[in-house]
C-alpha cells in the first residue's frame, strides 16, 4: 500500500452501533432513515424496546428458550428476513454459549445481521432507551445514542390529530408532557455525564437548517456525510402513522426537508388545550429550549384557565384507562409493565 494514501472508511474498524432515541413523533424516525444512508450502516427504523426486556429474557433458565425469547423480544417488524435468519441461527450458537445473558445474545444477533446483510455496523431507533441511557452505554462499547427533542405543545398536536384519524378519544396531553419533561431532564444528565457519546438534538434545527445539524449529527455518530443524504420523504407523520417508507405520501410530496411542522400547536390545540399543556410542562425547562413559543407573546383569557381545568381531568382519565389496556397482547405482560413502570419512575 502506497504509504501516502489515506485509509478509507471501509478500512477503519466497525464503528460501535448507534441509537436514536427521543419522546414518540419528536423526528426519530426521519433522523434514523437520514442516517441508515451511510455507507456501510444496517439501519433498523421499527422501533424496539429489546432492552425493557433484558431482566425477563435473563430469568430464562433454559438456553434455547432465553434465545427464542430475545429473538421475540427483538421484533425484526420491518425486516422479517432478517429477522428469520437470526432465528435460524442462534439455536446452534446458544448451543455453545449456553451462559450467555440478554445482551450477549442481542450483540451475536445484530452481528449476524450486519455478516449476512454485507454491512459493517448497526443503527437502531429505539425511544424509550433514554431511561436505559447509562446501561445502554456501559453495555456496548463505541455505543452512541443521538435524542431527538421536539416541542412538547407540537407533540401534542401531532397525538392530536393521530387521535383524530384514528377516531379515538385518547390522552394526548398528560402521558405526552410527563413524559417529554422526564425524558429531557434525563437526557440533560445523561449529557453533562457522557458529553462524547449521548447528544440531544432538536427537531426543529434539524429540519429548517439542515446544512448545518446534519453535517454535526454525522460527525457525532461517525458517520460520513453526503449532501443527498437530506433528500428523504417524510415519514411515520400523524397523518401515515408507521409509514417508513414514505410510500403513502404520492408522487406530489417530493423529497427533503421540507413540509415539517414546526409551532403548528398554535393552530392545532385550542386555547383551553395550550393552557392545559402550561400547567403540566415546567415553564423554566421549556423556556431553556423553547424561549420563544407562539403563545408565550400572547395573554392568557380567563375562560381558557377554566376550560384548562377541564381539559386535564378528562385527560387524566383518558390517560389511565389508555395505561391499563395498553399491554394486552405483550407476552409476560404482567412482569413487563410491572417492571417497565417502575423503572421509569425511578428514572
Amino acid at each position: 500500500m502506497d504509504p501516502t494514501e489515506v485509509p478509507t472508511q471501509r478500512n477503519a474498524e466497525p464503528l460501535g452501533p448507534v441509537f436514536v432515541s427521543g419522546r414518540q413523533h419528536s423526528g426519530n424516525s426521519v433522523i434514523t432513515k437520514i442516517l441508515m444512508q451511510a455507507e456501510g450502516c444496517l439501519g433498523f427504523i421499527g422501533d424496539n424496546g429489546y432492552w425493557e426486556h433484558r431482566n425477563l429474557i435473563n430469568k430464562i433458565q433454559d438456553p434455547v428458550a432465553r434465545a427464542d425469547r430475545a429473538v421475540r423480544a427483538m421484533r425484526f417488524k420491518e425486516n422479517p428476513d432478517l429477522g428469520e435468519s437470526v432465528r435460524n441461527h442462534l439455536p446452534e450458537w446458544i448451543g455453545r454459549n449456553q451462559t450467555a445473558d440478554a445482551r450477549e445474545i442481542y450483540v451475536e444477533a445484530m452481528r449476524h445481521c450486519v455478516e449476512v446483510s454485507g454491512k459493517r455496523f448497526w443503527l437502531q431507533k429505539a425511544t424509550s432507551y433514554i431511561f436505559y441511557a447509562d446501561q445502554i452505554l456501559d453495555a456496548f462499547p463505541g455505543s452512541r445514542i443521538v435524542y431527538l427533542m421536539r416541542n412538547p405543545y407540537d407533540l401534542c398536536a401531532s397525538l392530536k390529530r393521530r387521535h383524530a384519524r384514528n377516531q379515538r378519544n385518547g390522552d394526548f396531553l398528560w402521558g405526552t408532557l410527563v413524559g417529554w419533561r422526564k425524558g429531557v431532564r434525563i437526557a440533560e444528565t445523561v449529557q453533562n455525564k457522557h458529553p462524547g457519546r449521548f447528544k440531544i438534538f432538536k427537531y426543529e434545527d434539524v429540519v429548517s437548517k439542515p446544512d448545518q445539524s446534519l453535517p454535526e449529527l454525522f460527525r457525532f455518530v461517525g458517520y460520513e456525510y453526503r449532501d443527498h443524504y437530506a433528500n428523504v420523504p417524510r415519514v411515520n407523520t400523524s397523518d401515515n402513522p408507521a409509514d417508513w417508507s414514505g410510500s403513502k405520501l404520492g408522487q406530489d410530496a417530493g423529497g427533503g426537508l421540507t413540509g415539517f411542522r414546526i409551532n403548528y400547536y398554535d393552530s392545532t390545540l385550542t386555547e383551553a388545550e395550550k393552557r392545559a399543556a402550561d400547567m403540566l410542562t415546567p415553564r423554566d425547562l421549556v423556556e431553556r429550549w423553547y424561549p420563544d413559543l407562539p403563545h408565550f407573546q400572547r395573554k392568557t383569557r380567563m375562560r381558557a384557565n377554566a376550560g384548562a381545568m377541564a381539559t386535564l381531568g378528562i385527560g387524566g382519565v383518558r390517560f389511565v384507562l389508555g395505561q391499563f389496556g395498553r399491554y394486552k397482547k405483550v407476552s409476560y405482560k404482567g412482569r413487563y409493565i410491572i417492571e417497565r413502570s417502575l423503572h421509569r419512575i425511578r428514572s
